[in-house]
């Protein structure tokens, strides 16, 4: 019997050692098998976390309402109107945010494309107007104004612009007149 149990523990020992040095022998041939040859070198990869991805998909989103100001005025522009201002060098500089017509038309340049509004809403004595088109609504809120000579006014405000859920908010100067 003690025999029995010796001879089932030395062929378990053995078929253990054979596995291990058949899983050796897996391993390296694997080892071979990836190493680079002796003449090139391996490059290392950057792994992309999936977390990042969606930070960035989140940002180009937000981002998604791009306003630059232009420079150049549409013809559909003459006499009286609006222009607006992300600052006042851009104002010295004639680089617009905002023009309109002293009617019911502007002007704003989002996502490289100049974009042609129609006043929706404005009350008279209010100082908030509300324009749009098939793309974008378009809120002029104005914050202080006045009186820059015989025939303007300084302007001050908020201009908001939304295309479904995305949102983007500039503060502005300029002048209305003739």
């Amino acid at each position: 019997m003690n025999k029995t149990f010796l001879i089932v523990g030395l062929l378990a020992l053995s078929s253990c050692s054979s596995k291990n040095s058949r899983e050796n022998a897996v391993n390296d041939s694997v080892n071979e098998s990836v190493a680079a040859p002796a003449n090139k070198t391996l490059t290392k990869i950057d792994t992309i976390n999936p977390n990042d991805l969606k930070a960035n998909n989140q940002e180009e989103e937000v981002n998604a309402i791009d306003l630059k100001p232009f420079t150049e005025l549409p013809q559909e522009l003459d006499g009286c109107g609006c222009y607006f201002y992300l600052s006042k060098k851009d104002e010295k500089e004639d680089k617009y945010i905002f023009v309109n017509d002293f009617a019911s038309t502007a002007f704003v340049f989002v996502n490289n494309r100049l974009e042609k509004f129609e006043l929706k809403e404005h009350d008279e004595g209010s100082n908030f107007y509300s324009y749009s088109n098939e793309r974008y609504d378009l809120k002029i809120e104005i914050t202080k104004k006045s009186t820059g000579g015989d025939e303007t006014s300084n302007i001050e405000g908020v201009l908001t612009i939304k295309k479904g859920k995305e949102e983007l908010k500039k503060t502005f100067v300029g002048t209305c007149g003739c």
